[in-house]
């Protein structure tokens, strides 16, 4: 299957990727500093609004379309992106 034949090539990138960074950086505290701000803002608004939305639609188009929706999912990009910025400043 497409998704099979993609796996190896993409591990293979991913870990090649953490390599060049592991040897490439001396400071870990600015990629764990990003990480947290995206995966924490995904984790406490994105994902809860899209699984709302799945639940509320079961077979959804646009699971984003729900109130709760509309109002987490922006809020949460845009904190992922102040956190990343700030981490980065």
């Amino acid at each position: 299957s497409p998704l099979q034949a993609n796996h190896v090539p993409l591990v293979l990138s991913l870990l090649g990727a953490a390599t060049a960074l592991a040897l490439t950086l001396t400071d870990i505290a600015v990629p764990v500093g990003i990480s947290g701000a995206l995966l924490g803002a995904a984790v406490i608004y994105i994902f809860p609004a899209l699984i709302d939305g799945a639940a509320r639609r079961p077979r959804p188009r646009r699971v984003w379309a729900t109130r709760q929706g509309l109002l987490l999912l922006p809020l949460g990009g845009f904190l992922g992106l102040l956190g990343t910025y700030v981490t980065l400043r």
